[in-house]
């Protein structure tokens, strides 16, 4: 399954048919665009929202500025307030939150923010439930996955880039403010110019798999890293 969508958020219908069909495979997860929000608080789970603008976001702590592409963690009930109200792509995740979101990684931190630079390394989200990706394309030098097991969420931030399915069908071009979905048992190809965003959305089980192998590897710590500045 391939579905294209817009982030200027002109097909509702489409969207909630796409949040439909995420909770299905996996009912502790949930995707939607939410336009110009001016707060972000969300009581039921850990909460992930690529900025698709610009802001500064707010706590009685700290003040943060965001940029296009950034991705946002916000942990279950914490209230964020945003300076200047932007669009989101939103994910919410319903089961436990990720490891180092504890007691005082809140009080001192309140959220995390991964900036698309830091997200240019995807090991940045490893412990998350949400892997979050940002690839600068290049003419000649596609960005492809082969089949897997996780549904994927491409979208491009900056520039346009053409898109090739495992089925060889060539689905033309997606522009700036482009979506384009990929379901677990399709392959894809995405070659062009400009900057694009990934989100790999893994079921529970294998989320815990892997997890469970990084932390055999590297056993978690209560210590938490800081978020960047």
């Amino acid at each position: 399954m391939l579905v294209r969508l817009s982030l200027n958020g002109d097909d509702p219908a489409a969207w909630l048919a796409l949040s439909q069909s995420i909770r299905d495979w996996e009912p502790a997860l949930d995707i939607w665009l939410d336009r110009l929000v001016p707060r972000i608080y969300e009581p039921d789970g850990t909460f992930y929202a690529v900025c698709l603008g610009t802001t500064r976001l707010t706590t009685d702590r700290r003040a943060v500025d965001v940029h296009r592409g950034d991705l946002i963690i916000v942990p279950r009930s914490v209230a964020i307030d945003m300076e200047t109200p932007v669009d989101l792509l939103c994910l919410k995740h319903d089961g436990m939150a990720p490891y180092h979101f504890r007691e005082r990684f809140i009080q001192i931190w309140g959220f995390e923010r991964i900036s698309a630079e830091d997200a240019i390394a995807p090991e940045r989200t490893a412990e998350h439930r949400v892997e979050y990706r940002v690839i600068d394309l290049e003419p000649g030098f596609p960005y492809s996955e082969a089949d897997g097991l996780d549904f994927r969420v491409a979208f491009v931030l900056t520039g346009e880039c053409h898109i090739e399915a495992s089925d060889s069908e060539d689905y033309g071009n997606l522009a700036t403010d482009g979506i384009v979905v990929i379901s677990p048992e399709s392959s894809f190809a995405l070659n062009g110019t400009g900057r694009l965003g990934v989100l790999r959305i893994p079921n529970e089980m294998m989320h815990d798999f892997r997890l469970g192998e990084r932390h055999l590897a590297k056993p978690p710590t209560p210590d938490f890293p800081a978020p960047p500045p």
